[in-house]
């Protein structure tokens, strides 16, 4: 690349309009939304044109082309030269929901074609997936276990573990981890795996590094509430959690009384560790937790999230994004997305089979 020069980006979206993750990331790479680019969007595909779709007139306002296959993206058309990296936004879109409740995205796919083309000309470039890995387990793993292969750098997720928390505190506490509590809304999928993010990046934290997951299991509505009466689990946390937000509920309604639908997701780590995620649809504006130390100390905080336009934390994701494609270095491990990712997918088995699962596929260590 000649000095001076930008690197290049294919970018590979599933859908691109106002408010799609295409739009927040891409878009800021575009130098949309007040944001100054250090990478340049030179080429896109787009796996689906919704009535309401932007990418046309970005592309035209931005002189990108507009690839019909990804391997035409990173490749310019089909010359010897290339894309410095690749950013995947496989989320957002018409795709079909399965019986377990869970979107089929298609990352998957676009990271196979991505590493055709990659193959083919024996070249390495930096790749962002946005979001999970993949919807099923066997594809996320298929995934993990080609990007470690090939030794490409790789991040994935998205933007709410790296928000700032409020009130803060001294992560190095973590190491001391005993359970953690975290608020989640919205879709018991596409918001679980926030929430499942924000856990894995405190439990990864405690001394020694993650050693594993045994099992995962999910609770929904009364038996929810039993579990707690029974003493299943903590529900001091969830109070504390709770109080954590910025905006508690306005009429301090408890959220038994409030939920229609809640759900409890359990994950029990293999040193004894105990993670829990309560989705609270509409009764929670953002995600908040509160931990347990060994020590017997609690401690609570909320993410702060710019839930207004411009939404900063895309521009937060957007900038580890670039840095990815200019160092070659992530700002977390690989794993920790392989193990959100399987939690997630662990999690809403367990609810569509209304039994806990266990998790031969997170019987791993890594250091964070």
């Amino acid at each position: 690349m000649p000095a001076g020069h930008k690197p290049r980006i294919a970018a590979v979206i599933t859908e691109y309009r106002r408010n799609s993750h295409a739009e927040l990331i891409v878009g800021r790479l575009l130098g949309e939304l007040g944001y100054e680019p250090q990478v340049q969007v030179a080429a896109m595909y787009t796996d689906q044109v919704p009535p309401n779709d932007m990418s046309r007139e970005m592309a035209a306002k931005h002189s990108v082309p507009i690839f019909d296959t990804i391997e035409e993206a990173f490749t310019f058309g089909g010359s010897v030269d290339h894309a410095d990296g690749l950013v995947l936004i496989g989320e957002h879109g018409d795709y079909p929901i399965n019986a377990k409740g869970q979107k089929e995205y298609p990352r998957r796919r676009f990271i196979e074609e991505a590493l055709h083309a990659m193959d083919r000309r024996n070249v390495r470039v930096p790749i962002f997936l946005d979001k999970q890995l993949a919807y099923d387990i066997d594809d996320a793993c298929w995934i993990y276990e080609q990007i470690k292969r090939r030794d490409i750098p790789f991040l994935a997720g998205s933007s709410v573990p790296y928000t700032a928390v409020r009130p803060a505190y001294d992560r190095s506490l973590l190491g001391d981890l005993k359970e953690a509590f975290v608020v989640s809304w919205g879709g018991n999928e596409s918001y679980g795996f926030h929430a499942m993010e924000v856990l894995q990046s405190l439990a990864e934290r405690r001394a020694g590094g993650e050693t594993g997951v045994d099992s995962v299991q999910a609770l929904s509505g009364p038996e929810m509430w039993a579990a707690a009466d029974r003493g299943g689990w903590p529900e001091d946390l969830l109070a504390m959690a709770l109080q954590a937000q910025p905006q508690p509920h306005p009429n301090r309604v408890h959220p038994r009384e409030a939920c229609a639908a809640p759900v409890l997701f359990i994950v029990n780590y293999r040193d004894g560790t105990r993670g829990y995620v309560a989705q609270l649809q509409d009764y929670v504006s953002t995600w908040s937790y509160a931990v347990r130390l060994n020590s017997g100390q609690r401690i609570a905080a909320a993410c702060e999230l710019d839930t207004d336009r411009p939404f900063a934390h895309f521009g937060t994701l957007t900038r580890h994004i670039e840095h990815l494609i200019l160092t070659g270095q992530a700002p977390c491990r690989v794993e920790r997305t392989l193990f959100t990712t399987c939690m997630i997918d662990y999690a809403m088995a367990s609810l569509f089979l209304r039994s806990a699962v266990p998790t031969p596929r997170l019987l791993l260590s890594y250091d964070p």
